[in-house]
């Protein structure tokens, strides 16, 4: 697949057809030695099998002849490695040539950015979700090799989601889950449109990355600023710092330009607090014989809510955002089979469309299966002491 086919927006990998040939203009030259690479990946462990091949994120490898990889980043056996071998022309030495990671984050089926820092073979790091990784002897495993030996193929492909080897003319090691980082919904939005007079204008680089503002004067261009925001619509933002760069040029009498000196920033994004289920109610019923014999409600004013904590430090409410997978009502001693036992509303149960058993083991009586939402078992509180307190009978 090449780039030109199809937005980049829109480019999935499925791990056996897809890849994107980057155009050969696209990057000048082979890998330097000094670069950064950027990417964001979710990834699943898988079976073993799998795990045994390489996923290629991005790979450079000989255009037509050979199979080597002058440059690759792939998944393998649960680690991030990555092959920077040196070209024909260096010093004959024995250096540095492929780090593997070994971390959790690779197959652990969630969201996760991650920056490659290469100041040279001898100075390589690694960030994750912003933080960077801490190396020590053991991780990452760094294997040293010979340069790459002298050969009249001088043309490279650089590809994502797979590898080129130019012997066979195909695809190889495609990799699977994996999205263009232009699908995350991050930008940059201008919030004051309807307060631009005249002198200001408001413009948008490619997908909305940066902004471009104008204005008549300082104050202006002040008040401008305030209104740029950081925009993130994903489910579940990934963690970690974005880098954020302002720069400014003045134009003075006569046409003159004038560039002030840049200023660098971060916004961080901080993982979201997980939510809080809580059950309140009664934990001590009295009755009389007479009660217990017909039948009572054990907790007949439960309520079940879920709050999660906000950035600020602010407790919320959301239990009409969440679901309810199963409730478990067991008594602890088991109940005796002869004397006691436990009902349900049929009615109730019907009607609400959720599933209901009564467990045959003593060690537990009741037991509510259901996925719903939370908030009916608020407004209908009467109803809950029928569903989830049965009613026990001596």
């Amino acid at each position: 697949m090449f780039p030109d086919e199809t937005p980049a927006a829109d480019v999935t990998f499925d791990g056996v057809t897809n890849a994107v040939i980057v155009p050969s203009g696209t990057v000048p030259g082979l890998v330097p030695d000094k670069f950064s690479l950027t990417f964001s990946m979710k990834h699943a462990r898988g079976t073993k099998d799998d795990q045994k091949n390489k996923k290629n994120i991005l790979c450079e490898s000989d255009e037509d002849g050979m199979n080597r990889h002058h440059f690759s980043v792939y998944i393998r056996h649960c680690k991030l490695e990555v092959v920077l071998r040196r070209e024909s022309g260096s010093k004959a030495e024995f250096r540095a040539a492929e780090w593997r990671w070994a971390i959790p984050q690779v197959c652990d089926d969630e969201w996760h950015s991650y920056s490659l820092l290469f100041n040279g073979v001898d100075d390589v790091n690694l960030m994750i979700d912003g933080r960077v990784f801490k190396a020590d002897e053991r991780n990452p495993e760094i294997l040293d090799d010979w340069p790459l030996h002298q050969s009249k193929a001088g043309k490279t492909r650089l590809v994502v989601g797979a590898c080129w080897h130019g012997r066979q003319q195909a695809m190889a090691q495609y990799f699977q889950a994996i999205e263009c980082a232009h699908r995350c919904p991050e930008q940059l939005q201008y919030t004051g449109m309807d307060e631009l007079v005249e002198g200001q204008s408001v413009a948008y680089g490619t997908e909305q990355s940066s902004v471009t503002v104008t204005a008549q004067n300082e104050q202006q261009f002040s008040k401008m600023l305030q209104r740029i925001s950081y925009v993130n619509t994903q489910e579940k933002p990934i963690p970690g710092h974005r880098p954020w760069t302002l720069t400014a040029t003045v134009e003075c009498a006569g046409g003159k330009q004038l560039i002030l000196p840049a200023t660098k920033g971060y916004v961080f994004v901080e993982r979201e607090a997980l939510p809080v289920l809580s059950l309140s109610g009664s934990v001590t019923v009295d009755i009389d014989q007479h009660a217990a014999k017909v039948g009572t409600p054990m907790i007949s004013d439960i309520q079940i809510t879920v709050s999660q904590t906000g950035a600020n430090g602010d407790v919320k409410d959301v239990t009409s955002a969440h679901v309810l997978d199963y409730c478990k009502v067991h008594l602890k001693p088991s109940r005796d089979m002869d004397l006691e036992y436990f009902s349900s509303p049929a009615s109730l149960i019907a009607a609400l469309q959720i599933d209901f058993e009564h467990d045959k083991e003593c060690s537990l009586p009741v037991v509510v299966v259901t996925v719903d939402e939370l908030y009916p078992y608020s407004w209908a509180e009467p109803a809950l002491s029928d569903i989830s307190e049965p009613q026990a009978v001596v």
